[in-house]
């Protein structure tokens, strides 16, 4: 029969590694519980962006300073969740950026389409060997031009000639948050008719994931136990390799 005396002196050590034990329960318990809400909190601004998103359109204005600026709320989405509801819209970034597959360490999908609609004049002055040149420039400042050259040839009743275009466009991009919202904004001095323009912000689910550890562990300590020693047990301090198990209500 193990005869296990208790000395008087204990007794504080064992309530207070009692509360110890009911503390962490809670902490744990706690600890969860706000994961979780965090979890669920993130999916529901996720899915309040996408609605927004879905039913927002291409805004387009002159700023203050002169830009023609457009401006959509995107998307928030995993590279997962892409691959299911919009395979064909994943392959075409694929194809075109040459992405890997999971799409790692991409953060944001964008793209643009600008739709330019222009007409001239032109007026010259025909050589006598019956050539003519017609030239025309534009600056639009900010590095946004367009020069266009027309150098031709007029024989009997047929004209031949050359058309050359040389078109720099400078587009400047910015995403912004807003109220759990992101706006993607584009801006120009060219001037545009139209454009289209889209975002996609790649979120990363496991962040955002509380993640249960292992029940069983094994680890080097220092520590003070409680170990039956000749019929009886003893309190000492101990060094070495433990090997323990973990309930779920500890871990936190």
């Amino acid at each position: 029969m193990i005869n296990i005396n208790i000395n008087k002196d204990w007794i504080p050590f064992i309530v207070i590694a009692a509360l110890a034990f009911v503390l962490l329960g809670q902490c744990s318990s706690n600890s969860a519980l706000r994961e979780d809400i965090k979890v669920l909190e993130v999916q529901v601004e996720n899915e309040r962006a996408n609605y927004e998103a879905a039913h927002d359109s291409v805004e387009i204005y002159r700023n203050a300073n002169g830009y023609l600026e457009a401006e959509i709320k995107t998307y928030v989405s995993t590279a997962e969740q892409l691959a299911v509801q919009n395979e064909k819209l994943l392959k075409k970034y694929r194809k075109a950026l040459n992405l890997n597959k999971d799409l790692e360490g991409v953060n944001l999908l964008l793209s643009s389409e600008i739709k330019l609609k222009d007409s001239l004049l032109i007026s010259s002055t025909i050589n006598a060997d019956s050539t003519f040149m017609f030239k025309d420039s534009a600056d639009f400042g900010d590095n946004n031009t367009r020069v266009v050259t027309l150098n031709g040839l007029i024989d009997s009743n047929q004209i031949t000639g050359k058309l050359s275009i040389y078109q720099t466009i400078s587009l400047l991009a910015a995403l912004e948050k807003e109220n759990g919202v992101n706006r993607m904004r584009i801006s120009t001095k060219y001037p545009f008719d139209d454009i289209k323009i889209e975002g996609i912000d790649l979120i990363n689910n496991e962040l955002n994931t509380y993640k249960k550890k292992s029940r069983w562990n094994m680890n080097f300590g220092i520590g003070y136990g409680i170990y039956p020693v000749d019929g009886s047990v003893r309190a000492t301090p101990f060094v070495g390799v433990v090997f323990g198990y973990s309930p779920k209500w500890l871990q936190f």
